[in-house]
């Protein structure tokens, strides 16, 4: 039995994806196949740290010294072919907490924001919470069944409506979408066009399948690399997304000052002991972990494409990467919430509707389990999908 093989019972525990059942009025017996964390256990580098300092016995304030540091930047660079320098690092608690605070930095009340439709959640609370205006480009599904942007309409929806600032979801979710170089280069010339500052949320650029590379934003272009905040977390990637710790890269000191002064007036820091500690393991031990991860993640989309083609009424959008599959069931059932209500009481399956992505008959199904997990999961999918 492999690493990832393993299923761990989570259930009566306080994770959100599986142990609140009871308190969300579901029975035991339903499949979580819904928030985006993994049902792996992390890298034992990780671990084996942590079990360190919690045997140690203090839990004090704790910051980062320059090996946190030189972990991050090698990552980086190893990964993603993106240079990073220590000054442009901003911590922070997480992505969204970026996210709505760069909102905050580099607009003002009323002004616009775009993001692409659909797309996660916290987006648009990130925007509307903060009175802002939110702009929505649609996305479509092309006849490859991947998620596209229309540049052009987007350039007239920009200047229309005098947009100020753009939230990318870079690998996309729900879609699965890694954009392309070039795509992301027109996006850059639109942002550069009508001045509109880039915040590019890439907490899934670590997974990447076969025949795909995710480019960071900052690395398409000099304009890019001065006009964007790129946001990375090790959360996603190594399952430890309960310990509360992203980077946010901002080469732009204009940009960085601003950023840090909306934190500051808020008084948010990120000084999790745990999280500095996961963060630093994660990068300087995890890399075989992932690289035995990813095949293992492409093996379960095969899996769930396998059982889709027996299900003539379902789209699926293939996705480039991600753990996160994008399930159009409009056309097994028109009521999402009818819909929603058979998966999880006929076929006992919780997955995530994707009404709050702004996909209204829409499902995101969670992949990062064992295969013997999901195997379960498309046989029950199948008594209401076939």
């Amino acid at each position: 039995m492999g690493r990832f093989d393993e299923i761990i019972n989570r259930d009566g525990t306080v994770f959100i994806k599986h142990g609140l059942k009871k308190e969300f009025g579901l029975t035991d017996d339903v499949l979580a196949m819904w928030v985006a964390d993994m049902d792996f256990r992390s890298p034992d580098g990780v671990r084996e740290g942590l079990k360190q300092i919690a045997e140690n016995g203090m839990f004090g304030y704790a910051a980062p010294k320059q090996a946190y540091f030189d972990a991050l930047i090698s990552w980086n660079e190893r990964r993603h072919h993106f240079h990073v320098e220590k000054d442009w690092v901003v911590r922070t608690p997480g992505v969204v907490t970026a996210v709505t605070f760069g909102v905050k930095a580099f607009t003002e009340p009323g002004d616009a924001v775009m993001v692409m439709n659909p797309v996660y959640a916290p987006f648009f609370s990130a925007v509307e919470g903060t009175g802002r205006r939110l702009v929505r480009h649609e996305l479509s599904v092309g006849e490859d069944n991947r998620m596209y942007a229309d540049f052009e309409r987007m350039d007239r929806e920009m200047e229309q409506e005098n947009v100020k600032a753009f939230i990318l979801c870079s690998p996309h979710n729900p879609g699965g979408r890694v954009w392309s170089f070039d795509e992301l280069k027109t996006l850059d010339a639109l942002c550069e066009k009508h001045g509109v500052i880039m915040i590019s949320d890439e907490i899934h650029n670590d997974f990447v399948y076969s025949g795909h590379t995710h480019t960071v934003y900052a690395n398409v272009s000099e304009h890019a690399r001065m006009n964007s905040i790129i946001c990375t977390a090790p959360s996603k990637t190594f399952n430890v997304a309960g310990l509360a710790m992203s980077n946010i890269i901002i080469p732009n000191p204009t940009l960085k000052e601003k950023f840090e002064k909306a934190l500051g007036e808020s008084h948010v820091g990120a000084s999790n002991l745990f999280g500095l500690e996961a963060c630093r393991l994660c990068y300087e031990t995890g890399e075989a972990w992932l690289d035995e991860l990813l095949p293992y993640l492409e093996e379960n989309v095969r899996m769930v494409k396998e059982a889709a083609a027996n299900w003539p009424k379902v789209r699926l959008v293939d996705p480039d990467g991600t753990y996160l599959l994008w399930l159009d069931l409009r056309a097994v059932e028109p009521d999402h919430e009818k819909m929603n209500d058979r998966l999880l009481h006929e076929a006992k399956v919780w997955l995530n509707d994707g009404t709050g992505f702004g996909g209204e008959g829409w499902f995101r199904l969670n992949i990062g389990c064992p295969h013997e997990t999901l195997a379960e999961a498309l046989r029950r999918m199948d008594t209401v999908l076939r």
